[in-house]
């Protein structure tokens, strides 16, 4: 009798996981979401479902579980959730983050997010389904396969910045995405962990995922998409990548500047961000770009961390607060300096979001980095810096004659 039992399990969760492949093999534009070493595992785990192969079900099933408690994701479904907001790979995500049309993309997308839906089973169901298929699995290895790494209460603010609401308080930014406000001038700060926890509850309660598509796009058209959307210091290596805090300096406190506070180069500085954080990024305008003099190297980079910390936001006026701290920033290492083109179209490709570029070894460049520098801030060399982006540039000592134009 538990033989046959263990057999209709078995061919329940065989056609489950037909199913469920089937859907995956669907999605539109959320395809991305299923790349991730997680995502992998779970569909690896439904294809052994169904080529009933029990040690390598087992096998991929922690795999996925792994991946899951690693990623420190409360379930399955909140990581699949976590990957729509992220919308790394999500063309709707795009174009709503740089301003383009999107109607043209929700049919899509709402498609997709209702198959994201049925493919978030539950750990305890895609677990029964692997212990009805692999003949020997316990009864305590389902107890602990069926609970994940649960994240439970704190959820603190980001290492990058943001808090969420305190003590059950009406939180002003997750008010304005639901509320259906148009999207800002430019883009604000990522959400802090707890913002993006309850924005995953209020999408995960919908009765459909598809239900909560503009509120994916407001809440892109106001935070972005991809690591600008979900981090605001960046590095560059050839390419954008996370960073999460300015290198060595984490909420820099202002009795440890190296410069007292009126120093002219400070105020320059704060003059300088706030101007920029005053335009409106679709204007066009050329920002003045920043030149930190003199200074040993360590003093300018704290200097210029300092600024964009703390000093910006308290030198805007109160309502553009939100819009400096928006601002993201970009480390540019020395070693860097000869892809500064490379770097200058990965920003374009960001349009409303405000980049501040810290490139504190300018001196370093040679005379035909010097050059070549000059023709694309002037736009002679066929492409120009984007005009939502502001360099800081670090000299040990004056500005190269060339230069000179570029940076105040």
């Amino acid at each position: 009798m538990a033989a046959v039992v263990g057999q209709a399990g078995h061919f329940r969760a065989e056609k489950h996981a037909e199913e469920l492949t089937r859907a995956a093999a669907s999605l539109l534009l959320y395809s991305g979401v299923l790349k991730g070493k997680a995502a992998q595992s779970f569909l690896g785990v439904l294809q052994l479902l169904q080529k009933g192969n029990p040690l390598a079900l087992v096998q991929s099933y922690g795999e996925l579980y792994r991946s899951l408690a690693a990623d420190e994701a409360p379930s399955w479904g909140d990581h699949l959730l976590n990957e729509v907001i992220r919308g790394t790979e999500s063309p709707l995500a795009r174009a709503a983050a740089t301003g383009k049309p999107t109607a043209h993309l929700r049919a899509a997308a709402g498609h997709d997010l209702d198959l994201l839906q049925q493919l978030a089973v539950l750990e305890h169901t895609l677990a029964t389904w692997v212990k009805d298929s692999a003949y020997g699995t316990t009864d305590r290895w389902l107890e602990a396969a069926s609970c994940v790494a649960a994240v439970v209460g704190g959820g603190g603010g980001d290492s990058d910045g943001g808090s969420g609401a305190a003590g059950g308080a009406a939180d002003p930014v997750l008010e304005a995405l639901l509320s259906g406000q148009g999207p800002p001038a430019g883009l604000l700060a990522p959400l802090s962990e707890a913002r993006r926890a309850a924005l995953r509850a209020e999408l995960a309660g919908k009765w459909r995922w598809s239900e909560g598509l503009e509120l994916l796009e407001r809440y892109h058209a106001a935070h972005g998409y991809g690591l600008v959307g979900s981090h605001r210091v960046l590095t560059w290596s050839g390419k954008l990548q996370a960073q999460d805090a300015l290198t060595g300096v984490h909420e820099l406190d202002e009795e440890l500047l190296p410069v007292p506070r009126d120093d002219p180069a400070l105020k320059g500085v704060l003059q300088a961000l706030a101007e920029f954080v005053e335009a409106d990024p679709r204007s066009g305008r050329r920002p003045h770009h920043i030149a930190i003099l003199k200074f040993p190297s360590a003093t300018r980079w704290l200097l210029a961390v300092w600024a964009l910390q703390v000093g910006v936001v308290q030198e805007v006026a109160e309502e553009l607060r939100p819009q400096a701290e928006g601002l993201r920033v970009v480390v540019l290492p020395s070693s860097q300096l000869g892809s500064l083109p490379e770097l200058a179209w990965s920003l374009s490709q960001h349009p409303r979001a405000r980049w501040v570029v810290l490139a504190n070894g300018l001196s370093s460049l040679s005379a035909q980095g010097v050059a070549d520098l000059a023709a694309m801030m002037s736009g002679y060399d066929g492409f120009s810096w984007p005009s939502n982006a502001l360099l800081v540039g670090g000299f040990s000592d004056a500005v190269p004659e060339e230069l000179k134009g570029t940076f105040r």
